[in-house]
């Protein structure tokens, strides 16, 4: 498992931060980092990935979109904020299409 660190601006240092439940492997691919919110994949066997969401505030982990075998290809996931400040993810998949997912209200938009 890879330690992870969060960077401390202020003190210009890396600060080790290893919550429970987030644990990365080879089978782990961070996309984005907002400061409050990490989104990473997770490669499970028979194909499936899942996207899940870490919040540093709570230090909690939640799965945010699960793939199968049957799905494109999923990368370029990137965390940002519609008009209500509502949390959003966007990315591509097959790629060539763009997706809008709603983290909030749980759905494709």
């Amino acid at each position: 498992m890879a330690p992870i660190n969060i960077s401390d601006l202020e003190n210009d240092m890396l600060v080790p931060h290893n919550p429970p439940g987030l644990n990365f492997s080879q089978q782990h691919v961070p996309f984005d980092f907002d400061g409050e919110h990490l989104i990473y994949m997770e490669y499970r066997p028979n194909n499936v990935r899942q996207i899940f969401i870490y919040t540093v505030t709570s230090q909690t982990v939640s799965e945010v979109l699960r793939f199968t075998k049957a799905d494109p290809i999923v990368s370029h996931v990137k965390l940002t904020r519609n008009e209500n400040n509502s949390l959003k993810l966007v990315y591509v998949q097959g790629g060539r299409q763009i997706k809008t997912y709603d983290v909030e209200a749980k759905k494709h938009q």
